[in-house]
């Protein structure tokens, strides 16, 4: 199957840009470290942006991309583009990955669970309860045990959810306060849920059913808000102080261990990604962007999908012909989901679509004529072809 595609302008990016932005495997030693910048342009997602997750690819994710109900893809060097538009009636929050390459949104308007298969970019229902108060985050075992966060807003309070294989949902605790980000420890043995407007993180035991026990105090905070939560391989909690401005680190004992100030005040979640799971992404609710930074230990959740710390896809040689061209490029073996970009020599990309083929054809007549970079990004890493139009 072939589409052609009309190529528009969407961004400008000098090629300065390939180093930790496109994932680019850096030691620590050589790097910066703990210092927020810009990853995509400010106002490109809603206020509602939400999210985020990286699937096995590469491809960070993120809901509310330029109106309610969609569910935006960003490549490494921060360009978005539609994925997906929900089904009419469904607004998605927390997003997460199994590590088959399944996606699962939390639906919190249409009371859903939502997932889509890897490949493909339609939801449909993955578990459903007219008990739901409004799914908000969701956290994921290595079994594929999912847990969903469900604040009532308006009560103050809110409810904890397990949703086995059997896609069934199960209420787990009734009685916790405004629940919201929440997150598996790395060895699968712990679960931990904050309430926003209590200002607390509870820690839960876990088994490898996904039942929980032992609720107890992990850490509480005296000001501002609390938001999504993500883990790092070493057992650290990353959290989201909604107002504040910062991403708090924790260590497995609840200590405090540094705050990574960012450019916004609103945070709302995190995530990991970047070639070697360094990169956190970070949803901006006040500038409806995302920034990054980098950090010392990968994630989790990035472990999760990667093999011996190398993302898990399938690589394949990407042919581009015919070059030189004046009318219709092909690209092919091309990983569904991939995004191609184009760049001028001075390093300008000119041009990026999203992959939904094997095969993509770009039209470029009535281009300039000259040298360009082709990018294909459908891994952690960018793979690059000097093509010529005549």
């Amino acid at each position: 199957m072939k589409i052609v595609y009309k190529f528009y302008l969407i961004a400008l990016v000098v090629f300065s840009s390939f180093n930790v932005e496109a994932g680019l495997a850096i030691s620590p030693q050589q790097e910066e470290l703990y210092v927020s910048k810009d990853f995509t342009k400010p106002g490109l997602f809603t206020s509602g942006i939400e999210g985020p997750a990286v699937d096995s690819k590469g491809n960070l994710y993120a809901v509310n991309f330029e109106k309610s109900g969609t569910i935006g893809i960003v490549d490494s060097l921060g360009n978005a583009l539609l994925f997906t538009t929900l089904p009419n009636g469904s607004t998605g929050n927390g997003i997460r990955f199994d590590q088959l390459g399944n996606m699962y949104i939390a639906d919190y308007t249409a009371h859903n669970i939502l997932t889509i298969p890897p490949g493909k970019t339609e939801a449909e229902v993955y578990a459903h309860s007219s008990d739901f108060n409004q799914p908000n985050d969701l956290a994921i075992m290595s079994n594929g045990i999912l847990f969903a966060s469900d604040p009532s807003w308006a009560n103050n309070n809110g409810k904890l959810w397990r949703i086995g294989t059997d896609k069934i949902p199960v209420l787990i605790d009734a009685n916790m306060g405004t629940t919201n980000g929440i997150e598996v420890s790395p060895d699968d043995k712990h679960l931990y849920v904050n309430e926003t407007n209590q200002l607390k993180i509870w820690k839960f035991d876990l088994n490898e059913k996904g039942e929980i026990s032992n609720k107890s105090i992990f850490t509480s905070f005296t000001d501002f808000s609390l938001d999504g939560m993500r883990c790092d391989i070493l057992g650290n909690l990353y959290v989201a102080r909604y107002g504040k401005g910062v991403v708090a680190i924790l260590s497995p004992a609840g200590t405090l261990l540094r705050e990574v100030p960012t450019t916004g005040k609103n945070i709302s979640n995190i995530a990991f990604g970047g070639i070697d799971g360094r990169t956190c992404f970070v949803t901006m609710v006040d500038r409806q962007m995302i920034e990054m930074f980098r950090t010392e230990t990968p994630g989790r959740e990035w472990k999760l999908t990667a093999v011996d710390g190398i993302s898990n896809i399938n690589l394949k040689i990407q042919l581009v012909y015919p070059n030189p061209s004046s009318s219709i490029l092909n690209v092919s073996n091309v990983i569904v989901n991939s995004i191609i970009s184009v760049i001028s020599l001075d390093g300008r990309i000119v041009a990026t679509v999203l992959a939904k083929s094997d095969i993509v054809s770009l039209e470029v007549s009535g281009w300039k004529k000259g040298l360009y970079f082709i990018s294909i990004n459908s891994g952690n890493t960018i793979s690059q072809k000097k093509i010529v139009i005549i």
